[in-house]
Formats: C-alpha cells, sequence, structure tokens
C-alpha cells in the first residue's frame, strides 16, 4: 500500500542511477535513515531534487511502499554552510555522513541521533575535533560502553583522532563537551 508522507532531515548519502535518477539516503527527524529513489532529478519539473547534495537540510513528501520510497517533491532546502576550498572540512564533513550511513539502521527512530546529527551540522565548522566528538558521542548513544575492558574505542576511533586530542583547544559549548567526553574516554582507556 502507498503512503504519502512528509519528513525533514539531512542528506547523509547521495548516488546516481543512471542517466537522470538519484538514490539519495536521508536521516529524518520522523522515519529514521530512510533510502528514497529520486526519478527524473534531471528534468525541470523535478522540483530541486537534481541540486541535492551531501549534508543539506530538506524538508520533503514521499511515497512509501514496500519495495522502494520514491522521493515526490521539496518543499524546503537549506546548503550546508562549508567552505568548500578547505579540504580538510569538506574530508570531515563526508566522514561524518558516512559514519551516518554505516552506522545507523534504516527505519529506526531515534531522536537523540538526530539532536546529535543536527548539533554536529548546524555548528557552522566541520573541525577534528567535532569529528572526534560525534564518533564518541554516537557509539556511547548506541549502548557500547567506553572503557579498557571492551576497547571498542579504540577500533572506532583512528589514530589521526588521537592526534587530534592533543592538537586542538576551542572555546565554544560543544567543543568543552567534548573535551571532557574526550578526557573521560581516554582517562578509562589508560587505567
Amino acid at each position: 500500500m502507498n503512503t504519502t508522507r512528509l519528513a525533514e532531515g539531512y542528506i547523509i548519502y547521495r548516488r546516481k542511477i543512471g542517466e537522470a535518477d538519484l538514490n539519495v539516503t536521508v536521516f529524518s527527524k520522523q522515519c529514521g535513515k530512510i533510502i528514497l529513489l529520486a526519478k527524473s532529478a534531471r528534468k525541470i519539473l523535478a522540483k530541486n531534487i537534481g541540486n541535492l547534495e551531501l549534508g543539506y537540510y530538506i524538508k520533503f513528501h514521499f511515497v512509501e511502499n514496500e519495495k522502494r520510497n520514491r522521493l515526490t517533491s521539496i518543499d524546503e532546502m537549506k546548503p550546508i554552510k562549508i567552505n568548500p576550498k578547505d579540504l580538510n572540512e569538506v574530508k570531515n564533513m563526508l566522514e561524518i555522513c558516512v559514519l551516518l550511513n554505516k552506522f545507523l539502521a534504516e527505519r529506526v527512530i531515534n531522536i537523540n541521533d538526530y539532536r546529535l546529527v543536527e548539533e554536529v551540522f548546524s555548528s557552522g565548522k566541520f573541525t577534528d575535533l567535532l569529528v572526534l566528538y560525534f564518533k564518541i558521542k554516537l557509539i556511547m548513544m548506541s549502548g557500547f560502553p567506553l572503557d579498557a575492558r571492551t576497547n571498542k574505542l579504540i577500533y572506532f576511533l583512528s589514530s589521526h583522532d588521537f592526534l587530534t586530542i592533543k592538537r586542538l583547544k576551542f572555546n565554544s559549548k560543544i567543543f568543552i563537551e567534548s573535551r571532557e567526553l574526550i578526557n573521560q574516554t581516554i582517562s578509562n582507556i589508560i587505567e
């Protein structure tokens, strides 16, 4: 049975299919992670569907059925605030999108995960510390204990992340919170 739904969320994956179609994964507040097919994205009647990029915040309508969800229209689209010339910032944004796409299950609604994504995407600057904060917060909210006995954190973080802990210092709320979280986690691993 086909049902038309309205949702809002962030684009975390985008892939071209054929000449004019797109496969888009959106992490939404109402439906969790959903995969949508955007048919004829290059046509004039597509109403901004061809302009979808990673990290964009969109309000959209889609048709939900058993086989595949189909994106029908976009009501609102806000591009991400990122400097395309800063390759490190682009890399960090892509890393967050890949983590979301790989780590989160499809159709699982979790408002805490959505708030974390909203906080990260609205922060304005994708720094190394922000990515590290996001990784630790995501794995903790998923129910994995972060201590030396499980070593889950060591597999989840790269050596670059541990260098980031020593190198970066910021004063905004998200960075102060992340430093406290990171220091607590590192002290648990060392013990």
